[in-house]
């Protein structure tokens, strides 16, 4: 086995997310493992995520000035610059 702690796997994950337009399982490949802010359950989860999902929170993320009373736009949660995406690691 590599250093690569996914190599042994049979499957490729896919991205754990759903696609609010349709409400089914994203199902795109995940490309990156983070912790992730979910808005109903206020948690953030170790999840896998694909590239389009990384780049909506990553947006999410951008919007949140320092020094400022920001809130999430989709929960109003008080956040930081840090609390949408933590330890974004690449698959």
């Amino acid at each position: 086995m590599t250093d690569n702690s996914i190599d042994h796997l049979d499957f490729a994950p896919t991205c754990a997310l759903y696609d609010v337009r349709t409400n089914t399982p994203c199902e795109r490949p995940a490309t990156h493992i983070a912790d992730v802010h979910m808005h109903e359950h206020n948690t953030m989860p170790r999840i896998a995520l694909c590239d389009k999902h990384l780049a909506g929170y990553k947006a999410m993320e951008a919007q949140i000035l320092p020094d400022r009373d920001n809130r999430c736009g989709t929960c109003h949660q008080h956040m930081h610059a840090d609390d949408f995406i933590r330890n974004e690691e690449t698959l």
